[in-house]
């Protein structure tokens, strides 16, 4: 069966109603903000994104942190392993884990990672490799690849 034509009709202030079953399928409730473009096959309508593209730059120190650097020996300190023996670790330690300028830093992410055990929550994976992708810039392929990469080698 051929899928059904919908047609609507432009008022005299410009305004388009789009038929019921097409904001239902793209789920675009009253009031969603869409983008609309020109192209060479006609009009595309696509939702607005909700947020602002942002840039490192723009955001880098936004929640703010008085006191000391924390180090890595001070976080082991002050986690515990789980019942079950498994340590978490955060992004803090995930980033440290490659050569820096502080060596001994590194070299003490290193030690926790390689104690084994460990457990690195999606969220942890995911601002790491953020970080990565942004900060350190790295290349997908180098941060897909891993630790075994050359990359993150000292």
């Amino acid at each position: 069966m051929a899928a059904s034509i919908l047609t609507t009709v432009v008022s005299t202030k410009g305004q388009v109603i789009l038929p019921k079953t097409i904001r239902d399928q793209r789920h675009w409730p009253v009031d969603t903000r869409l983008i609309v473009q020109n192209t060479s096959d006609g009009v595309l309508l696509k939702p607005a994104p909700i947020f602002p593209p942002a840039s490192v730059d723009a955001v880098f120190g936004s929640l703010s942190y008085w006191g000391k650097a924390r180090t890595i020996e001070r976080w082991m300190q002050r986690s515990q392993r789980r019942p079950n023996g498994v340590l978490a670790i955060d992004t803090n330690v995930v980033i440290r884990f490659l050569p820096s300028e502080d060596k001994k830093q590194a070299n003490a992410a290193r030690d926790a990672i390689a104690a084994g055990n460990i457990f690195i929550a999606t969220t942890a994976l995911l601002e790491s490799e953020w970080a990565l992708r942004s900060a350190y810039e790295f290349t997908p392929a180098a941060i897909a690849a891993g630790p075994r990469a050359p990359a993150y080698r000292a």
